[in-house]
């Protein structure tokens, strides 16, 4: 499929300065981009690159001053008209590699499918479980006994569902693991004791889990994660947390048992949350950050134990200074010997 660059500025509301003839097949970074593709600006720093980009168009946002001689299409938000444009030119594959139901699965027969849903080899579905309608189960994939998975959700190969109640068009990555026992154990005198996980895992609409990252069933009640909360590759997801809606959490971060995040929260990668802390709507965690303690919404935290960002930034800057004043201290001292 293509469209012309006017039909593009149609497509995404936009203002268009320059010609509309141009065809456009593709959309690609301003860099690689060749004279059929799109492009879009979506960072400053990468505007040096706007006039001697070779696109057919180029998305900018109505106050960017960056210039160039052929077509632009002003626009609120360049990347997300460009996302709009993808899905309109069907340039990413979502077929899938296979059709029905395979002869090499096993469903218990007394779990239930719903229309439409394909099943690959070696996949399990045990007593009990409820498949929605369209759902894609890779191979490998394994739902448990009771699970509920709402339509058009889609398990890639050897994801892993248990005690888990899961929305409409949840995506599960590759080796994801939902549901399994949460981290739990007790010291006695004659030895450690395995804590009981007796919860679930409920996901909500459009979550999705990346390649291997996992969430662990609750110890009672539930681990939640609101519509449309993001995990990345290698995230882990402890007991009782709760994560809200649009929350993005980036790789190999982990939450604690009981943690919970607010909506709209962003957190780096490889941040940590202990037990039981709070954080509030709107929350920006810095990259390898520590949070030991609660906060409301709306800030960004840093730091290894994590405070407000400029509070850390200028912790950052005096202990900077540290070599310098113990030299000046060290010199006080000697002209006073």
């Amino acid at each position: 499929m293509a469209l012309t660059v006017a039909e593009v500025a149609e497509l995404c509301s936009g203002k268009l300065e320059g010609d509309g003839g141009a065809t456009v097949a593709g959309v690609a970074s301003l860099k690689s981009a060749g004279p059929q593709d799109l492009s879009f600006l979506a960072q400053a720093r990468y505007a040096s690159q706007v006039p001697t980009t070779r696109a057919a168009a180029v998305l900018l946002a109505p106050d960017s001053d960056a210039r160039r001689e052929g077509p632009v299409i002003r626009v609120e938000d360049p990347q997300a008209e460009a996302i709009r444009v993808i899905h309109a030119l069907g340039l990413q594959d979502t077929s899938h590699p296979f059709e029905g139901v395979s002869d090499k699965a096993y469903i218990d027969p007394a779990a239930e499918l719903g229309d439409g849903v394909v099943v690959g080899p070696f996949v399990t579905i045990c007593k009990g479980a409820r498949i929605g309608a369209n759902c894609v189960l890779y191979p490998g994939a394994y739902v448990g006994r009771g699970v509920t998975l709402g339509s058009d959700c889609v398990l890639h190969p050897h994801a892993v569902v248990r005690n888990a109640e899961i929305g409409n068009r949840v995506v599960l990555g590759p080796g994801a693991v939902v549901g399994f026992d949460g981290f739990g154990f007790h010291p006695t005198a004659e030895g450690v004791m395995r804590v009981p996980q007796l919860g679930r895992v409920v996901l909500g609409d459009d979550v999705l889990v990346g390649a291997n990252a996992a969430i662990d069933r609750a110890r009672f009640d539930e681990t939640r994660l609101h519509k449309s909360a993001a995990l990345d590759n290698l995230v882990h997801i402890g007991h009782n947390c709760t994560i809200g809606e649009y929350t993005l959490i980036a790789a190999q971060t982990g939450l604690s048992g009981g943690a919970m995040l607010g909506a709209r929260c962003l957190l780096g990668g490889q941040v940590g949350l202990t037990p039981n802390v709070e954080i509030g709507d709107d929350t920006r965690i810095v990259a390898k950050s520590g949070v030991s303690r609660s906060f409301p919404g709306g800030g960004t935290l840093s730091g290894s134990l994590a405070k407000e960002h400029g509070a850390a930034l200028r912790d950052l800057i005096e202990l900077r200074r540290l070599p310098e004043l113990a030299a000046r201290i060290r010199k006080l001292e000697q002209q006073q010997s």
